[in-house]
Order: structure tokens, then C-alpha cells, then sequence
């Protein structure tokens, strides 16, 4: 299954009861769904920052998904070391998250990262709000 579908399906299923809430004026079960969901992301964050999961599509095909300028970013950025520089580092990532990369052409776009998760986040928001 392709990771656009899975991206839509688990966009999907938090407005169709974000709209079943609001015509059956249940807004007390969004809030509930809203606040697990937010508990589970910041978990999934913490558990991804703690945990080292190598990918299991292996490196080349790790190597695809970033793209070269994933790779640059990834290889020139010597201040990215959450030992000795934490608040640097974050700040980094936040705004590679934010922004992402520039292409040749001057673009930006973000990238995919290579690394397993303990839970997947399309798993999560999917069980939640279904």
C-alpha cells in the first residue's frame, strides 16, 4: 500500500467524525479522540528520539527516499549531535520539518526519513477516530 494512501485514509477518518460530532453535537467525544491522539504523538515522537530502528527497506533503497538533497542536508550539517548541542539540533530538525530542503531548482520539499517506528502513526489515528 502506498504511503499517499495511507496519508489520505488516515486524514480522512478524523473529518468524517470531526463532521458525525458536530451534527450529532457530540464534541465531547472529538475532544477525547483529539486529546488520545496528541498523547500518542508525542509519545511516538519520544519513542522515535529514543529508540535507533533501522529502516527495513535497507540503505539504497534509504538512500532513494531521501534523495540527493536529503543526503547533503544529512552530510553537511555538523552542528546535529543531540549530545553536545540538544537545543541547536531540535531547532535544526524543526525547521527542516517546517521548511525541508532546497532543491537545485531553488524549491523546497520535505523528505521521508528512514527509520522504523515502535507504532505507526496511520495505525493510530485510524484505531482512535474509527
Amino acid at each position: 500500500v502506498s504511503t499517499l494512501v495511507l496519508d489520505v485514509l488516515s486524514g480522512i477518518v478524523p473529518v468524517l467524525l470531526l463532521i458525525c460530532s458536530v451534527i450529532t453535537g457530540n464534541i465531547h467525544l472529538w475532544t477525547k479522540c483529539c486529546l488520545c491522539g496528541a498523547i500518542l504523538a508525542v509519545l511516538k515522537g519520544f519513542l522515535g528520539a529514543a529508540t535507533v530502528v533501522p529502516d527495513s527497506i535497507g540503505w539504497e533503497n534509504c538512500k532513494a527516499r531521501l534523495g540527493p538533497e536529503g543526503l547533503k542536508f544529512f552530510r553537511k550539517s555538523k552542528d546535529l549531535n543531540f549530545e553536545s548541542k540538544l537545543f541547536s539540533s531540535l531547532l535544526e530538525l524543526v525547521t527542516l520539518e517546517i521548511i525541508g530542503v532546497e532543491d537545485a531548482s531553488h524549491h523546497h520539499h520535505h523528505i521521508r526519513f528512514c527509520a522504523d517506528m515502535m507504532f505507526s502513526g496511520h495505525t493510530y489515528v485510524c484505531s482512535i477516530f474509527a
